[in-house]
């Protein structure tokens, strides 16, 4: 991560935003947005009173950047912000991606419990890891249906017959034999990087 600096730019505010909440989540900290509006955020460390802000503002006249204006970036001794992080950034977990691809049915309270045993997401709620969980398994569903369906076309070009289906019709006329170089590397091109696990 890019160190908080004045007039850091970002694509949108959007991406300002995020990168205030990264940066206060890898202090084991939380942010809110104070105020909004106008071109302007001020985020502010969810423990009342702590010195941690960060102006953001949009730079005219360009509208899709966004810079960081002025920021505090130490914590008071007395802050009592804890790490929540927010749904995005649950999804961007290790920890939270290798427990499910480890076990896809595992339960949201067993991946709570896991996660509740490192400092940065010790208070992440039920309900956003729920979320979270169920849009990551959703992904690794349909990245294995398309894993699949690559197989079977890729498996049906080099054996028509690998459905149970009849061979097309035969192609009258002279048939034009291919050097084995240019034949292999028709088939490697569309089939060697395809694994199916049958």
């Amino acid at each position: 991560m890019e160190p908080l600096r004045k007039d850091l730019e970002f694509p949108d505010g959007r991406a300002a935003l995020q990168y205030v909440q990264d940066y206060a989540l890898a202090q084991k900290k939380s942010v809110k947005v104070a105020r909004s509006g106008g071109g302007h955020k001020l985020v502010l460390c969810t423990s009342d009173g702590c010195s941690f802000r960060v102006q953001l503002y949009q730079r005219k006249p360009a509208p899709n950047v966004w810079y960081v204006s002025t920021f505090t970036s130490m914590h008071l001794d007395s802050c009592t912000s804890v790490p929540t992080p927010t749904q995005r950034q649950l999804e961007a977990l290790p920890t939270l991606q290798e427990a499910i691809d480890a076990d896809p049915t595992i339960a949201v309270r067993s991946l709570q419990s896991l996660l509740h045993a490192t400092d940065v997401v010790a208070h992440a709620s039920e309900k956003k890891l729920s979320r979270a969980v169920a849009k990551m398994q959703e992904a690794q569903i349909q990245a294995a249906r398309d894993m699949y369906v690559r197989s079977v076309e890729c498996l049906t070009k080099l054996d028509p017959g690998f459905l149970g289906l009849p061979p097309g019709p035969k192609k009258r006329g002279r048939k034009r034999k291919l050097p084995a170089a240019a034949a292999t590397e028709t088939v490697n091109t569309n089939c060697t990087e395809t694994v199916v696990d049958l």
